[in-house]
């Protein structure tokens, strides 16, 4: 089953949007990200590769596996037994410790 549907020659749209619409994405602005448990691993290590080193400390070696691409951190945890919220409140820490050390 595709997530999209072709509408004219040229055009493809969702046939989820509402799903779509930034439901597995972090909220982001050019400055800062704020990590949920809907952000996508890969979305988390894209934004900055040294959030890497946190997956790696619980066992979960997520950089190039191909289910980062399309899995949440909370689906991830589930997967690894590991506690998405402590992750999370962990990965939003170092996010802001960075952006303080930015001003």
């Amino acid at each position: 089953m595709s997530l999209f549907s072709k509408k004219n020659n040229s055009e493809y749209t969702a046939d989820n949007a509402d799903e779509l619409s930034g439901a597995a994405h972090a909220v982001e602005n050019t400055d800062s990200m704020v990590a949920t448990k809907e952000t996508l691993v890969n979305d988390l290590i894209d934004y900055d590769i040294e959030i890497a080193r946190f997956f790696f400390d619980i066992g979960m070696y997520c950089v190039g596996c191909p289910a980062s691409y399309g899995e949440s951190v909370e689906d991830a945890c589930a997967v690894h037994g590991v506690d998405a919220d402590e992750l999370i409140e962990k990965i939003n820490e170092y996010i802001a410790s960075k952006n303080t050390e930015k001003q």
